[in-house]
């Protein structure tokens, strides 16, 4: 069963930006496709820090980076609705490198592979016997430096799965 969701995000700028790769006086951020871990509308208070999103019960970790949250999930095969829990490792940054999301008896573990400056290069799904493998690249930035456009693949052994275009709106504060 794969889990696509409503609601995941990481780079420099302190707040909660880092964990939603954008930097600068984001406001607000609409968000589709992708893994889905942190696809959906969030809303960013001058200071950075997520003041509204697709999430409920976040809790955070010492540095104040996000280490789970929970989201209403809908699974495209069965047709079922599900409340879900993630929980996350960020790196020092603040950068999401780990995901394991539940929702009832599914696990599903995320690897995710960044560059230096941040781009995700690959996410790892591990679901049940199956591991996907989420490609990204072809990445579009806006004038501040943000993507706002990156293509991937999705691949299970050596078939493509699925493919597309994740993107992203970005409104900031003037």
């Amino acid at each position: 069963m794969i889990l696509v969701s409503l609601a995941m995000i990481s780079c420099k700028g302190g707040g909660d930006r880092s964990f939603l790769e954008v930097r600068g006086r984001v406001q607000a951020i609409s968000w589709a496709g992708g893994t889905g871990l942190t696809s959906g509308q969030w809303n960013l208070s001058r200071r950075g820090k997520i003041s509204q999103g697709p999430w409920d019960g976040m809790k955070r970790g010492g540095k104040g980076h996000i280490r789970k949250g929970r989201v209403r999930f809908f699974d495209h095969e069965s047709g079922d609705e599900c409340i879900t829990e993630t929980e996350f490792r960020t790196s020092r940054r603040g950068r999401i490198v780990k995901a394991l999301r539940r929702c009832g008896d599914t696990k599903e573990t995320y690897l995710l592979e960044r560059t230096r400056k941040g781009e995700l290069v690959s996410a790892q799904l591990k679901s049940g016997t199956a591991t996907y493998v989420y490609s990204y690249g072809s990445y579009v930035y806006d004038e501040k430096g943000n993507w706002t456009e990156r293509h991937f693949t999705v691949s299970c052994g050596d078939k493509v799965t699925n493919s597309g275009v994740e993107r992203r709106d970005i409104v900031y504060y003037e």
